[in-house]
């Protein structure tokens, strides 16, 4: 199997502290790549996060433990998320139902099954719903474009990017190695 796709499953609940952007490598064609943590997202979250929509990432299990400030690459999955409830949060943060379909239409660009893009993995908690006022409960959830929020682990994202170009790679349940061409990351 060729260098570049390559990849490490890293198992469901944490990734390990070494990871992320920790290792140059080079492409079998010589070609030097950088190596990152992947997590799957299904549209349209993989858009909203690489469009810099979504600002906070949820997940069931600490997936982004060890890896606050690490930059952490993202895999478009090929299922659509099966809930609609985003599509109100954005209405509620003040979005047209014209911008909403360019939202999807963005998030598309770079098409499924792809390593789409980077983000920098901020600080994590994880949710206790009866701790938060009722409008620090809706901050958070138009943050993350999702509800309900409760028991599951929020983590800050920054600075996301799309590749300059998209990496096909089949997706992986929880964290994992990818190797992206540093041509394809944007400068």
């Amino acid at each position: 199997m060729p260098k570049s796709k390559r990849r490490k499953h890293l198992g469901r609940n944490h990734a390990k502290e070494t990871v992320a952007n920790s290792e140059n490598q080079s492409h079998e064609d010589g070609q030097p790549t950088k190596t990152f943590v992947c997590i799957s997202a299904r549209q349209p979250y993989a858009g909203f996060i690489l469009n810099g929509l979504k600002t906070i990432e949820t997940r069931w299990t600490q997936v982004f433990k060890n890896l606050e400030n690490k930059t952490v690459a993202v895999h478009v999955a090929w299922n659509e998320w099966e809930g609609q409830e985003w599509k109100d949060i954005l209405k509620e943060r003040g979005l047209e139902e014209m911008e909403i379909e360019d939202l999807l239409e963005s998030g598309k660009k770079h098409g499924r099954g792809v390593i789409a893009g980077v983000f920098t993995v901020g600080e994590s908690w994880k949710c206790e719903a009866e701790t938060l006022s009722e409008g620090e409960r809706q901050d958070l959830e138009k943050q993350a474009i999702l509800r309900p929020l409760d028991g599951k682990y929020l983590t800050r994202i920054y600075n996301p990017v799309w590749l300059i170009e998209p990496m096909k790679c089949r997706g992986q349940p929880g964290v994992w190695h990818v190797e992206i061409p540093e041509s394809s990351l944007p400068v």
